[in-house]
Formats: structure tokens, C-alpha cells, sequence
């Protein structure tokens, strides 16, 4: 394999598009790391919509966890005490389902529950559903890709009467507003945040405008901030659209309000 395969960084939320290079390549010297060991090279794809070339240090360093310090094989400790120690895949397959049998006995099958990695495919999701609903009898199962997202999923029921994201990537560059809540979009979500930097560069001269209102502090200072009391993001993101609309202002909103009672302020 020579040339560059196309996919998409596994980190946040973006879906930037990545270009992986094997170490070793007809007509260029071998990618080698600091310590001369051969690696995978990591670029940006011009041709994704949502990065459009762009990445960040995590996605341009993914390869670099392909083989450091990754597990290997099976480790068993008996109690946390206790010292990892390797073993057999069949000792460890043996372990887990006594213990499972041991909870199903005592507890019954709500005494098992299971909480699936945000990184789940389509198939990966089908065989734990089997594995807990089909044979286990627990409907004890859910995954943090709906979970790390239930808060701001409520915000958007409250504000826009929708459980998803109002605006799409187009949005951002053309936009005379962008409003940003609760959100630290330059550290969670820097490839965001880089297109509306340049979306703003590109119009600095117009009324173009940013505004976080309740900010920690972010690291590339927006157009202006704008610091609340605790907890009014429920009445800020009502009223602003009413304000925009009497102004014929297109706004995208990137992230809507926390629920009453929860508080984004520093501290």
C-alpha cells in the first residue's frame, strides 16, 4: 500500500476528514519518528466538506496511538489490589462469564447494565443488543453518543422544538452571528472554530459579529464578550432570535442552553 487512504478523525464531534500514509512510499524516504521507528503519516483532506484540509493536533497525531502503549492481549486481576497479570483469551472469556452468571444468580438481569463507547458502529451496537436484550434479558444498555449529548439535546426541545443541531457547516460562513453557549468552541472543536476565524477575517470590515456569553476564558478572543449571571442562557438564547429577526441578522447557533438550575459560569 502506497498512497493515501481517506478517513475520518475518531476524536470529537467535527467528522474531519483525514488522509493516513503508510510509513514507506515509492519515491520518498520512510516516515520515521524521533526515535527512527516507521510511522503512518496523518495529513487533512481538502476534499471534506466539514475540515476542508483543515486538522488539529489530535487528528494529526492519531497515528502515533496506533502501537504505543496499546493493549495487547488479555490482563486479569482479581481484586483492585491485586496486580494485572496476562492470561489466555479463554481464561479471560471464562472469567467474565462467571462473574456474569454470579450477578444474573444474586441480582437478577437489572443487576447488569452496560454503557457503550461513543465509538460504536452501526454493527457494534447490533451485537451488544443481542448479547443484553436477546440473551442476557437486561434493557440496561445505552452508549455515550446519545448520553454525553442529553443536556444540550434538551436545550434544543426548550428553544427550537427539535432534538438536533438548527444550522449545518454551510452555516458558518455565512453567518452575520455567531452565538456560542457554554462552549469552549477554539479548544473543543478547533476546526470549527477555525472556519468561523476565517469567515470573520474574510469580513471584519462588515457588522459581522461573535459573542460567547459566559466564557472561560477562551484562548483566540472572540468579537466581544458579553458576561451573564448564572443560568440566564434559557432567557438569552429566547430573546435573541427575536432581536435578530427584527434586524434581518442570519445567525447560526452552534450550541443552545444548558437546562434551568445548571450553571456554565467559571467556578
Amino acid at each position: 500500500m502506497t498512497d493515501a487512504a481517506k478517513t475520518l478523525c475518531p476524536y470529537c464531534g467535527v467528522g474531519c476528514g483525514l488522509e493516513v500514509m503508510p510509513p514507506a512510499g515509492a519515491g520518498r524516504a520512510t516516515y520515521r519518528d524521533g526515535k527512527g521507528r516507521p510511522v503512518w503519516k496523518v495529513r487533512g483532506d481538502r476534499s471534506h466538506p466539514s475540515s476542508q484540509g483543515m486538522v488539529c493536533v489530535k487528528g494529526a497525531t492519531i497515528s502515533e496511538s496506533l502501537d504505543k502503549d496499546r493493549l495487547k492481549y488479555p490482563m486479569l486481576r482479581e481484586t483492585l489490589a491485586d496486580s494485572l497479570r496476562r492470561v489466555s483469551w479463554e481464561e479471560a472469556l471464562e472469567a467474565i462469564v462467571a462473574r456474569l452468571k454470579t450477578v444474573l444468580r444474586d441480582y437478577g438481569p437489572d443487576g447488569i447494565c452496560v454503557y457503550g463507547s461513543g465509538q460504536f458502529q452501526t454493527e457494534d451496537y447490533y451485537v451488544a443488543q443481542k448479547l443484553l436484550k436477546g440473551c442476557l434479558g437486561t434493557n440496561n444498555f445505552d452508549a455515550n453518543s446519545r448520553l454525553c449529548m442529553s443536556s444540550a439535546v434538551s436545550g434544543y426541545i426548550n428553544s427550537l422544538g427539535s432534538d438536533g443541531p438548527p444550522c449545518c457547516y454551510e452555516d458558518l460562513e455565512l453567518t452575520d452571528c455567531a452565538f456560542l453557549i457554554g462552549t469552549n468552541t477554539a479548544e473543543c472543536h478547533p476546526i470549527i472554530f477555525n472556519r468561523l476565524r476565517q469567515h470573520h477575517k474574510k469580513i471584519a470590515r462588515s457588522n459581522s459579529s461573535s459573542s460567547i456569553p459566559e466564557p472561560p476564558k477562551p484562548p483566540k478572543p472572540p468579537t466581544c464578550i458579553s458576561p451573564l449571571i448564572p443560568a440566564p442562557t434559557l432567557i438569552c438564547s429566547t430573546a435573541l432570535p427575536i432581536y435578530c429577526c427584527d434586524r434581518a441578522a442570519p445567525i447560526a447557533y452552534l450550541l443552545m442552553n444548558v437546562p434551568l438550575g445548571l450553571s456554565t459560569t467559571p467556578g
